[in-house]
């Protein structure tokens, strides 16, 4: 785990599950300890999704996050 970079969470339904070629996209105000110019890129992530808000993790996954867009603020999640 140490090579791990970043923990991204999610309680979305059906959205680690089903995205379409395994991507999405989030705007920088989702990230929590960390400002977007420290963002390291190809970074290996861990993906946790919970059952529900504050309910336990239901599956996790290991990727890599890249490509960021730190311009488009107010994009959809989707």
């Amino acid at each position: 785990m140490k090579d791990i970079k970043y923990i991204m969470v999610t309680n979305f339904g059906d959205h680690w599950d089903n995205l379409p070629n395994n991507e999405t996209s989030y705007t920088t105000g989702l990230l929590i300890g960390v400002r977007p110019e420290e963002l390291i890129e190809n970074a290996k992530t861990l993906f946790i999704k919970l059952s529900r808000r504050y309910g336990p993790p239901e599956k996790a996954w290991i990727g890599y996050v890249y490509g960021y867009d730190t311009k488009r603020e107010k994009q959809d999640l989707f």
